[in-house]
């Protein structure tokens, strides 16, 4: 366990001006601060506004009875196969290998960021623009059916652990249906397992979700698109304003 000597500590040497120029310093770093938490405060709010209307309009209650379907109505799985992280290479076929779906995609994707060989690529399963890449296993029951929207123009191939799903519905609108509190209701009823929780895809293929036409289906995109769009530019000026912090406190707080 790190430790440090109090003599040691009595010995730092720090920049010590005047108590007047102590507190200018301290009153433009508590801008930044307030600045920095305000932002914070306002992608909350969003997250919690973009929850509330995707569950609103994507969820079962109050929806017409038509336009509720099972997943095995409308979609094909494919369980994916052979690719494991040792294959990866650093230029060739692109794939998604099931472990990144818990940590780097978020709902949709245009491009991959893991390759491996023309030999690996031949024989794996492979995810083509539009399918739904789902994971089937995971630690928790939340992350099971952790999906994302494959848009890219080029096939990928996709490693075991994630089905492969085959529709000709929004791609973008069925990844977003699976974060709803209603798919999670069902989704918890059917996973299976202890240590290790997996859905079986005769299971996923009974989940109930609000499919209404492919029109609606685009407005209803184009609205969460819009949340996610307003979150992501919060959260690059909130990146910006840490580092002009970060700036600032070391040009003020240092001997230069």
């Amino acid at each position: 366990m790190p430790t440090i000597d109090a003599k040691a500590v009595e010995d730092l040497i720090i920049p010590l001006p005047s108590l007047s120029e102590q507190e200018r310093i301290v009153g433009i770093l508590d801008t930044f601060t307030s600045s920095i938490e305000n932002l914070k405060a306002q992608i909350s709010l969003r997250r919690k506004q973009y929850e509330h209307y995707r569950d609103k309009l994507l969820d079962l209650e109050g929806k017409p009875e038509k336009d509720i379907h099972c997943w095995g109505e409308f979609c094909e799985m494919i369980k994916g196969n052979g690719v494991q992280k040792v294959d990866f290479v650093d230029e060739g076929y692109g794939c998604i290998h099931y472990g990144q779906i818990y940590t780097h995609y978020g709902s949709f994707t245009y491009e991959v960021n893991k390759f491996v060989s023309k030999e690996v690529f031949e024989k794996a399963k492979k995810a083509s623009k539009g399918d739904i890449i789902m994971t089937d296993t995971s630690e928790n029951v939340e992350d099971i059916c952790k999906s994302v929207a494959y848009l890219g123009e080029k096939d990928i191939a996709v490693s075991n652990h994630a089905l492969i799903i085959k529709h000709k519905q929004n791609a973008k609108f069925l990844s977003f249906s699976t974060l709803t509190n209603s798919f999670f209701v069902q989704k918890k009823k059917v996973v299976f397992g202890v240590k290790v929780s997996g859905i079986n895809p005769k299971h996923l293929a009974q989940i109930k979700i609000y499919l209404p036409s492919l029109e609606e289906q685009s407005r209803i995109v184009s609205i969460l698109d819009g949340f996610e769009a307003s979150i992501k530019n919060l959260e690059a000026q909130l990146e910006a304003r840490e580092k002009q912090y970060e700036y600032y406190r070391n040009k003020l707080l240092t001997f230069e």
